[in-house]
This record gives structure tokens, sequence and C-alpha cells, in this order.
């Protein structure tokens, strides 16, 4: 087939030709116009999926991906819509050529003031209990619908219901069995579904998340864990790079981990450009390391952002954050197991009280 289009694109190479010489130089140019931006890439972008997904393997160190049901991803997300905004075309491109994909959501994002805000017609400065814990079941009811569009099959999905804005009290906390008070929900336990099963209710601890990470980890047996950077901004990304890290390292599993980045100290430093620029790429963001990069087609660019509008209580807050990250490409970093904080020789950086968008308020 592509022999016969390239007989066809020759015979109108010599059309075009005869064109320019005897005068008619617009058909000559809408031809070089449509060759440039629409033939070639008709030919080229239908194996951009499989690529993207080898090259992506193949810089990880994971195993090939592109053979069917030839690897096994566990992707942790600390919030709803962590699950999409980073390497939502990745899992979409992983899921359709066969491979295992497992998402798990730590938390289901209910301590997020700014989100309770949109959502009232009515300007409200103070909210209860109840509140929040609506909006974690409206968070996860989207991050159910984001991963649909991703295919990620419902015995797949876990929500593990820990408190959000505290995984790294969690993680700090000297005594592993000790509870921790979630201020937004005042709850201290919370309800987890594991494929799609709710679960009874389990403590607010350390030893109850570690025993949940290490139940995924030798239950789903992945042969690529993906986790936040550890040095993102987020205390809840932070917590759960090294929790995931912790424990791998602990049960001494050879698993390969890399890190997806959400937030950079102020939305001034990363995502850059920022707002909706599906046809631009990402800038390094600063005090990193140099990312590596996927490239997306174009469908699955366009099943990413529809993943990222299922999240329609961040879309409300109409500051163009989730869709910032709709690109043509994805960044990722390859972590070592043996990370520890401070590693990198760039320190991270902080956001400042001047800044309009601090970490506080984006989760």
């Amino acid at each position: 087939m592509i022999c016969t289009f390239l007989t066809s694109l020759s015979e109108e190479y010599v059309r075009c030709y005869r064109a320019v010489h005897t005068g008619r130089k617009n058909s000559a140019i809408l031809f070089f116009f449509a060759m440039y931006f629409f033939f070639i890439p008709a030919i080229l972008l239908p194996a951009t999926s499989s690529a993207s997904v080898a090259h992506f393997a193949a810089a990880s160190g994971a195993i090939d991906i592109t053979k069917p049901a030839s690897t096994r991803i566990l992707y942790f997300a600390p919030h709803p819509d962590d699950e999409v905004i980073c390497l939502g075309g990745f899992l979409a491109d992983a899921v359709a050529s066969g491979t295992q994909v497992f998402v798990a959501v730590v938390t289901d994002g209910a301590a997020f003031t700014k989100a309770l805000r949109a959502r009232q017609k009515k300007p409200s400065l103070f909210f209860r209990p109840h509140d929040y814990r609506t909006l974690g079941r409206i968070r996860r009811a989207e991050s159910m619908r984001a991963l649909d569009e991703l295919r990620v099959p419902s015995a797949n999905r876990f929500f593990l219901g820990y408190p959000s804005n505290a995984l790294l009290t969690l993680f700090k906390t000297p005594l592993s069995d000790s509870l921790i008070r979630c201020r937004a929900t005042a709850q201290r336990y919370g309800v987890a579904e594991w494929g799609g099963t709710r679960r009874k209710p389990h403590p607010f601890s350390r030893a109850m998340l570690t025993q949940d990470i290490d139940r995924l980890l030798l239950q789903v047996h992945p042969d690529l864990v993906i986790i936040p950077h550890p040095e993102d901004s987020n205390s809840d990304h932070q917590a759960v790079s090294r929790f995931v890290l912790e424990r791998i390292s602990h049960l001494k599993l050879p698993i390969r981990t890399i890190g997806y980045l959400v937030h950079r100290g102020s939305r001034r430093n990363y995502p850059k450009p920022y707002g909706y620029h599906p046809e631009s790429g990402f800038d390094d963001p600063p005090g990193l390391l140099c990312p590596e990069r996927i490239f997306l087609t174009h469908s699955t660019c366009m099943r990413k952002e529809r993943a990222i509008r299922q999240h329609n209580s961040q879309i409300r807050l109409k500051d163009g954050f989730l869709l910032s990250f709709i690109r043509f490409e994805e960044l990722y970093w390859p972590i070592p197991i043996d990370f520890r904080p401070g590693m990198p020789v760039i320190p991270p950086l902080p956001a400042t009280a001047s800044d309009p968008e601090t970490i506080e308020s984006i989760e």
C-alpha cells in the first residue's frame, strides 16, 4: 500500500513540477503544503504509538512492552487526576498493546478547599467535614471515568482511601500503629475499593498503608512501577514515592521504577508553557535532571484529553493547570530503588509565600 502511495505521490510531483513551469504556482504550493503536513504524517503516525511505548520501555530498562501481555505495570497516583495528567497517554498505549496495567489511587483528594469553593454557587469561607467527604466521593468517581477512557479494566483499579494532605505525616510517624486524623474530613478511618469491591474500613496508620503497598506489589507482580518523582513539591507525592521505594527495597523485589512530575514549586516554574497548548512540548522542569520523553500520536493525545476532562471538579477551577498537561509528549525520569531525599545534586525549588499559586493551593 505504501509503494502504491509513493507511486501516486511521484506522479503528483511531476504534475506539480509542470504546473510551476506553466505558471500555475498556487497549485504547486498547495501540493507541497498538503504533502508536508498531511500525506507524510499519514504514513508515519500509525507506527508512532507502538514506537513510543518501545522507547519508554527501553529507556526505563523495562522489557519490551510492545509485545502483548509481556509486562505488568503498577502505577501509583497520590490523588485522583494524577493517574492521567502526566502519563495517561503512555498508559492508554500500553493497555492497547496488551500490557497489564494496574492503577492504585492512594487518596480521594478530599482535602482540597479550592475545589470546594469552585463548586459553590455562593462564596463561602467555611466548610463542614461532610463537604470534604462529598468532594472525595466525587473525585473518586471522576478517576473511575478517566480510567474508563484509558481502558484500564475495573479489576485492575485500586482506590486505597487514605487521607490527602496527610501522607507525609504518616510516613514520618514514629509509631507505625498510631492513628492520625484527617483535619478536613474529621476521619481516622477510610474505605478502600480493590478491583471494584468495597473493603471494610481501615485505619489511617503507617502500618496499614505499608501493608496495603506490600499487598499490591506481591499481588500484581509488576515489572515496572511508576511513582511520583521523589522531588515533587507536593507532600503527598513525596510520601507516596518514598513509601513505595521503601517497600520495594524491603521486599527485595526485582522491579524497575520511573517517576513522573506534577508539581515543581510554583506554577510559574512548571509546567511551561502554561495553559492549553496541545501542539507544544514541555520545557524541562527547573532543578532536575533532563527527563526522558514519550511522543504521542494524535489519537492517543485526544484520548488523554478526554480522560483529563473527566475530572470536572478540577477543570472547574478554570486555572488551566490540568489542561497544561495535554501535549504531544510526556515526561518521565528513571528512579533508583535506593533513592533517598536530597540525592539530586540540585535541591528542589520551594514555593514562596509571595507566589499566587503555591503547593498548598494545588492539592
